[in-house]
């Protein structure tokens, strides 16, 4: 019986575990406090915007022990058997998404339609629609601006759709604007690996607006320090900064307040 058993963290990536997508020493100080976590019965995952490759070929593969979540948990993958468990589309064409931005086209930088769950499947889009892609309902799609004020206006614009009242609509970065399946957030990814995984914790931690399903889904939801006011909202509990280590810091306060039964207090 490890100390951590029963405990699942699923960790957003960039901003969270990385800082600017850089393995350097924080990173390497947040890999060992996982290493510990997991050699002592815990179970670690990322939930990411990201697509499946940048799992396997980075060096966050050998980190995780149970299925990950990307596009923003309209997909979870199993990496080690290479496997798709589930995904679920947006219920909306990429031709009527990219006809969304026809107002703000003086403004409009690109577009990113993930198709499928693979690498050659994610389609950025920097002037017209792929005629390839008419009538494809994505994975996840994101438009991202020129300006942190555009992408909030625009959310914003789609937030007061109703025709989008099956999305959820969010952000990642500033100036992106992304949509994925209400049905299909990093909150129900999170929720669906912890029952993979007969975990009985569900911990969570992320820095931005996409994080903030997981963290309101979560058993205990940590927002790193750097993270906006309305994400620490979100959060039972917020540890350091990502450039400070904040998936170390998270683990140490799960090591210090485990009980030899596994059940963390906050």
């Amino acid at each position: 019986m490890g100390k951590f058993d029963g405990i699942l963290i699923c960790s957003d990536i960039d901003g969270t575990i990385l800082q600017n997508s850089q393995f350097d020493g924080i990173f390497e100080k947040n890999a060992a406090a996982v290493k510990y976590f997991t050699d002592n019965g815990g179970r670690f995952t990322f939930i990411t915007g990201r697509y499946k490759f940048f799992l396997s070929e980075m060096p966050l593969y050998p980190l995780i022990n149970a299925p990950a979540g990307i596009f923003n948990g309209a997909a979870v993958y199993d990496c080690e058997t290479d496997t798709v468990l589930y995904a679920r589309h947006i219920e909306h064409t990429c031709d009527e998404l990219a006809d969304t931005v026809n107002d703000f086209r003086s403004h409009f930088v690109r577009s990113i339609y993930p198709t499928d769950t693979e690498e050659n499947e994610v389609t950025s889009v920097f002037g017209d629609l792929p005629e390839q892609l008419y009538g494809k309902k994505p994975l996840k799609c994101a438009h991202v601006f020129d300006s942190e004020q555009i992408a909030l206006e625009f959310k914003k614009m789609l937030l007061n759709d109703s025709r989008f009242d099956d999305c959820c609509i969010t952000r990642s970065w500033n100036i992106a604007v992304e949509l994925t399946s209400a049905l299909a957030t990093k909150g129900h990814a999170a929720r669906y690996i912890k029952e993979l995984t007969g975990s009985h914790t569900l911990v969570t931690i992320g820095d931005y607006e996409n994080d903030i399903p997981m963290l309101e889904m979560a058993d205990i939801g940590a927002a790193v320090g750097s993270a906006p006011d309305n994400v620490k909202a979100a959060a039972d509990i917020i540890v350091k900064p990502c450039c400070d280590g904040a998936v170390f810091d998270l683990i140490e306060r799960l090591d210090r307040k485990t009980n030899k039964s596994g059940v963390y207090t906050i």
